[in-house]
């Protein structure tokens, strides 16, 4: 009995081998879906800037299978080969300075059912950019020193994105774009002697790096036709500029095209947005101008303006309204609106002063100045200048201007007897002219006697006395 029942676990056990194996193999021919396989980044958003990774990034791929189990799991990084897993999951790093691309994965199950290829964008940049020594150059431009610097910089990786310029701590200028150079100009203060101008240039992924140029080492600089004096700071695609130290102020001055291609566009209106017709709009530059005149519409296009450094003063002018000005940098194709309002002007001056000598003090001799004031209002406030005429043939040309309101005395000799009309005229500074002021004076005749010099003593005693003496004195 022992040994049959030995045996007869022996069989079993036997018959267990046998059925397990085709039990297993019947169910893996029932599997006929291949795993899923899921990718993790960790960061899980790329950390730097415009998509790029500019760390190190942990991958984890997991895969499942519901019946035959996960075999192997399969994947590809950019530029690499295809590498396998046994099990259904794996944590690998990705430290590389530059990777761009994706990264393809996929999994097998026990069945042989194999998923289809999956993949995820990988952008990885750890590398600065390689930014090399600025070099510069001054020149002279509308009476006013300037200073060009250019930078190279290059990025192997994700590309150069933009440069920007500090002076110390203050931020200059932003140039975007790949480079590889940029181009920045100051205008040239003494006080910058002591600054320090940074140069930042960052890669599309956020990296940055960084040089300086120590005011104190800008001295005076000019253009070379010979390469042979080539600067070792020179950026080798800049290879056409050679800098020559020398010693003292900026004082050279570098030739430099200037092109009078640049207009300057758009539209004048007034207040309640109408279009002006006639106004003047006028560009000054260089000691000289351009200018047009609006048509029906209220479009100017100035033209024939040199593009260049300095900066232009633009007027738009008309009569009835109040000049405007704006200061632009010009280029080929510059707008400006102007929009004008209206201009009112300063009321007649108000004039003031004796029409005869006051009798109070000693009377006029003929030549001797008497003194007058001139006053106007301007309904807008503005400042105004005054024009004068004397009534003898003889005026005073503008002048001015002084703040509405304002007293302002003028004195003036006549040379004869008679009388005379002071007329007197005020403009504002948009041009505005007032009607005319006007002021009769009398002025005596100067006939004292020598024989009886306690007359006229007398009569300026007595002022309302013997008229009739007095004008045969000729004093009235």
């Amino acid at each position: 009995m022992l040994k049959k029942g030995i045996a007869l676990v022996v069989m079993l056990l036997f018959v267990g081998t046998i059925i397990i194996p085709i039990s297993g193999i019947g169910v893996f021919n029932d599997d006929t879906t291949p795993p899923v396989t899921t990718c993790t980044l960790d960061p899980p958003e790329p950390d730097g800037e415009n998509g790029w990774y500019v760390n190190d990034v942990n991958v984890t791929l997991n895969a499942t299978d519901d019946i035959s189990g996960v075999k192997a799991i399969y994947y590809k990084i950019p530029g690499g080969e295809w590498k396998n897993h046994t099990g259904d999951f794996l944590i690998f790093i990705l430290d590389y300075d530059c990777l761009i691309g994706r990264i393809e994965f996929y999994s097998v199950d026990y069945a042989g059912n194999q998923e289809e290829t999956k993949s995820v964008s990988i952008d990885i940049d750890q590398l600065p950019p390689d930014i090399g020594d600025p070099v510069w150059e001054a020149f002279k431009e509308c009476g006013k020193w300037y200073v060009t610097f250019l930078a190279n910089a290059t990025d192997a990786c994700s590309s150069t994105d933009r440069m920007e310029m500090f002076i110390n701590d203050g931020l200059h200028e932003v140039i975007t774009g790949a480079g590889p150079t940029y181009e920045f100009i100051i205008e040239w203060s003494p006080a910058f002697k002591s600054a320090t101008f940074w140069f930042y240039c960052y890669d599309e992924a956020g990296n940055v790096a960084s040089v300086l140029v120590n005011g104190s080492d800008i001295k005076s600089y000019s253009r070379s036709q010979s390469n042979s004096q080539q600067s070792s700071s020179t950026p080798s695609s800049q290879s056409e500029i050679s800098v020559i130290p020398s010693t003292g102020k900026i004082d050279v001055a570098t030739s430099r095209t200037t092109f009078n291609d640049g207009t300057l566009s758009g539209y004048v209106n007034n207040t309640s947005m109408n279009p002006i017709e006639g106004a003047l709009v006028r560009v000054y530059f260089h000691e000289t101008y351009e200018e047009n005149y609006t048509d029906s519409s209220g479009y100017y296009h100035v033209t024939n303006i040199p593009i260049c450094y300095c900066i232009k003063n633009a007027t738009c002018s008309k009569e009835g309204y109040r000049t405007e000005w704006v200061l632009l940098s010009i280029d080929e194709n510059t707008t400006h609106d102007f929009i004008l309002m209206d201009n009112q002007p300063p009321s007649a001056p108000d004039i003031d002063g004796p029409t005869v000598k006051p009798v109070s003090r000693p009377l006029p001799k003929q030549g001797e100045p008497w003194n007058y004031t001139f006053k106007s209002t301007d309904p807008d406030g503005d400042n105004v200048s005054y024009y004068i005429e004397w009534g003898d043939g003889t005026y005073e040309d503008w002048f001015g201007p002084f703040e509405s309101g304002e007293e302002v005395t003028r004195s003036y000799t006549w040379s004869d007897e008679g009388t005379y009309t002071i007329k007197a005229k005020a403009k504002d500074i948009h041009g505005a002219e007032s009607e005319w002021g006007t002021l009769k004076v009398t002025m005596p005749k100067s006939k004292q006697s020598t024989t009886f010099p306690w007359i006229h003593w007398f009569l300026e005693r007595f002022p309302h006395a013997f008229p009739t003496l007095r004008y045969l004195l000729g004093l009235t």
